[in-house]
């Protein structure tokens, strides 16, 4: 395996790119509050004249993630753009020119974080409530708990083969209380081992990525930032594009390191091996 160089910030690196794709949550914020030195790190990086796009799993559209970073502290003005695996999906059904976004009908069932349906809008679709009147199912969030509580849904569904479509597909994330959560991800993957068939969009599939990059035409060297090996890091990888593994997200548990601690090298070059994939760089938090 090559081995990781460890950072003390971006700053040592940063000439020697000229776009910075950054991951939300796990490396801006939390979900609630933005994480110490990071809206820092955006500014600097602006400043140096850095070109950044903000890459996001996340099952909503984009212009709901640029609302909620205005909330937490980040203005327009610090990043060139951003987009979600929420948008692109929400755009691919809108266009209906895919095969399978034609495929699916017009009545979905929907799992959801908080009741947020949002997706919905500007869609001719109509949410159902049960599974029986259902042609598909949309799976937007989840509840935050145990993957296994659908089980019953996912089978039910699967015997009636009835597509899915994933709007975010990580697997678990850090809540704003420090907590390891199963998010819709892990239950696309339960769908799949019934026999279900599941659309996914977002990291690390090439689809964002690839929308990401015509964001910022002539770029010559981007790098990715990111928490998740098995999204971020093998995303970019699968792009031949460099990365920086942020420890301090959702892999702190696989690395026994407090939040903002700093993880042993051994550790991260095991924790590597398990995801099979190898970052270029790796720092415990976003910061210049």
């Amino acid at each position: 395996m090559t081995p990781i160089r460890f950072l003390d910030g971006i700053r040592t690196i940063a000439d020697d790119y000229d776009l910075f794709l950054l991951d939300q949550w796990g490396v801006l914020h939390n979900g609630e509050t933005l994480h110490d030195g990071a809206r820092a790190a955006m500014q600097a990086l602006r400043e140096a004249g850095k070109r950044i796009v903000l890459i996001s799993n996340s099952s909503k559209r984009s212009d709901a993630s640029v609302a909620n970073l205005e909330r937490m502290g980040i203005e327009r003005a610090l990043y060139d753009s951003v987009i979600t695996s929420g948008e692109i999906a929400w755009q691919a059904m809108k266009a209906g020119d895919d095969p399978y976004y034609a495929s699916l009908g017009k009545r979905c069932l929907m799992s959801t974080w908080g009741g947020d349906n949002s997706f919905l809008e500007g869609q001719d679709l109509e949410e159902v409530d049960l599974l029986d009147d259902a042609e598909f199912v949309l799976l937007s969030g989840t509840s935050g708990a145990d993957a296994s509580i659908y089980d019953e849904m996912l089978r039910a569904a699967a015997a009636r083969n009835l597509p899915m479509l994933c709007l975010n597909r990580d697997m678990v994330s850090v809540d704003p209380n420090g907590r390891l959560i199963d998010c819709s991800g892990k239950v696309a993957q339960r769908y799949e081992s019934f026999g279900g068939k599941v659309r996914y969009h977002g990291k690390p599939g090439r689809d964002i990525y690839e929308a990401c990059l015509a964001e910022a035409p002539g770029t010559r060297k981007p790098i990715a930032v990111g928490d998740s090996l098995q999204h971020d890091i093998a995303g970019a990888a699968g792009m031949g594009i460099d990365s920086i593994f942020v420890t301090a997200g959702i892999h702190r548990f696989d690395l026994g390191v407090a939040d903002g601690g700093c993880p042993d090298a051994d550790a991260v070059a095991r924790v590597a091996r398990e995801y099979g994939v190898t970052p270029t760089f790796t720092m415990p938090s976003f910061i210049w």
